[in-house]
Formats: C-alpha cells, structure tokens, sequence
C-alpha cells in the first residue's frame, strides 16, 4: 500500500442531526448513554474520514478509536496506523483533517454566533486580542494536533502575530514542535483553523462533502505555493 505522502485533504459536510436522546436512556456520564445527536456526528465525522483516506489513495486503512483517558475503543478520538487524523464538530457541521503522521494536523471549528466574551474569559485575554472566538479556535487546533488535551491550559499557547495582514499565524508551546495555522473559509457562519507541523512542504486540499453532487478538492496551498 503507497504511504500517504506529503498532502493533508480536509473534508467538512453539514448534516442535521437527530437531537432527542435514546428513549428511557438516564446515563449521560456514559459513553453509550451519548444523545443521538452526538452519536450520529461521530457516524459523520468517521464517514468524512474515511472518504479522505480514499483521496489520498489509502481506502482500506484501518481507523478505529481510543479514549486517552481510559484506553476504550468504544469512544474518544480517531487514530490510523499511517494518518494524523482529526475531526471537529460546530452544530450541524463537522470537519475532518487527515495527513501523513508527521503532520501532527489538528483542526477546529465554532459558528460564530458562540458569545467571544466568555471565550476570553477562559483564554484570560486582556483585551488586545482582535477577536477571541478566532484566538480560541487556534488554540483548539493545536491543543489537538499536539495531542494534549485538557492537559494544558489553552491560555498558555503562544500566537505569534503574522508577518503579514491575513498571513498564517504560528503555534507555539514550550519544547513541542512548533504549529502552523492555516484559516479555512468553509461558510459564513463559522470560524475554521488547520493546525500543521510548522515548516513542512504539504499540499493542503478542501473538499465539500456533499451527497447531492460531485464536489472538487480545491487546492489551498501546493508545495510550489508554500
């Protein structure tokens, strides 16, 4: 099987979801007491995965789960022996990422009717920042493409300011490696950042996922744009 090379692809669909809770089901702590609604965003999310795992020619890599926390592949996040896999969900939305391993990708996602006021709260932000939701989103991403978690606060995440207006930010967290942040338009309503390895020659690629027709990956970045 051809290894995945030097491409991450992102994959994002809108679907509605089922919001009522299995009936009778009084075990919310549980990961099998989960609404419907979580449940069938996972289902979601997993489908998305995989049709990027087939863009990148690798349609029978295994993809299974793992909880960090208590080691169960009944739930937690995504894992490819060969991909970095990450998924993100805002409402009825869910984008994926998936790259080769040494891409370490994260990704994020939030509808920006979320209220920035508590968002900086949690960031304990002073004010300077131009807009909380995107410092958060951010740092989501690269809290998940470094694979921490709730280990570290995301207020200790360091942004640099971009050497140009609109450029790429970076990532930056003590001895980790640093992140590159790439902001993705994927609808009006909502704000969208890719977390990368920094300084590596990828190809980023964005695709639709989208029942009713034959969506295009559009080509975000190219090596020769890179």
């Amino acid at each position: 099987m051809s290894s995945i090379g030097g491409i991450v692809i992102v994959r994002f669909a809108v679907r509605e979801v089922e919001t009522r809770p299995p009936a009778g089901d009084q075990s919310k702590g549980h990961p099998t007491g989960y609404p419907e609604r979580v449940q069938a965003r996972r289902g979601v999310g997993a489908q998305l995965v995989r049709a990027c795992l087939r863009d990148l020619g690798r349609p029978h890599e295994a993809v299974t789960r793992r909880c960090p926390g208590c080691g169960s592949n009944e739930h937690g996040r995504l894992e490819a022996p060969e991909a970095s896999l990450s998924v993100s969900h805002a409402s009825d939305l869910t984008v994926v990422a998936v790259g080769p391993r040494a891409s370490s990708v994260g990704i994020d996602v939030e509808s920006c009717s979320r209220q920035a006021d508590g968002v900086a709260a949690v960031l304990d932000l002073d004010g300077s920042a131009a807009d909380p939701l995107e410092e958060w989103v951010m740092r989501e991403a690269a809290s998940k493409a470094w694979g921490i978690g709730v280990a570290e606060p995301l207020s200790r995440i360091a942004l640099s300011t971009p050497a140009i207006p609109q450029g790429n930010r970076q990532a930056s967290l003590g001895e980790r490696p640093p992140l590159e942040l790439i902001r993705l338009h994927l609808t009006s309503e909502h704000v969208c950042y890719l977390a990368v390895r920094a300084l590596q020659d990828l190809d980023i690629r964005l695709a639709e996922d989208d029942a009713s027709r034959a969506t295009p990956i559009q080509a975000l970045r190219t090596k020769e744009m890179s």
